[in-house]
């Protein structure tokens, strides 16, 4: 049961991070929109796009890659009430090699090819620590009073 429990979180906290990487990229559109005769279907067309993107536009991609990581490593920490290093490295890894795939579909710029995969497990390991840091600390603050 103990396992099945973990699958369960697992997946979701992949869901979660898929989903919030999907909200901000759209906020992305919305301030940096593609121009009309884009085609997003047309891998040609993504790989001229990606290679004339603003900055901003690029820096807004690795912001949903990591507000995406650290929700799932927020939600992990809270589902399963404890740091476990195995859950998140199979977190990490699964968005690890989404980005990889979604890198070899679409190509970016170097730069933001490297930091995009470096990203994913470091701050789904942050996220886990920081809310099992403060859920321990609640816990002794609770056994002092």
């Amino acid at each position: 049961m103990y396992m099945l429990k973990n699958i369960g979180f697992t997946v979701l906290s992949i869901v979660v991070a898929v989903v919030v990487i999907m909200v901000v990229q759209q906020i992305n559109l919305i301030l940096f929109p593609l121009p009309e005769w884009v085609d997003a279907n047309n891998p040609e067309h993504l790989t001229q796009i990606m290679a004339n993107l603003p900055l901003g536009a690029l820096l807004m991609v690795e912001l949903s890659y990591l507000l995406g990581s650290l929700a799932a490593g927020f939600v992990l920490a809270k589902a399963t009430k404890r740091h476990s290093l195995k859950l998140i490295l199979v977190v990490g890894a699964a968005l690890t090699l989404a980005g990889i795939a979604n890198l070899l579909a679409i190509p970016h710029p170097a730069w933001l090819a490297i930091l995009t995969t470096i990203t994913y497990i470091p701050a789904v390991w942050f996220a886990s620590r920081v809310v099992n840091r403060n859920a321990n600390a609640n816990a002794n603050n609770s056994k002092q009073e």
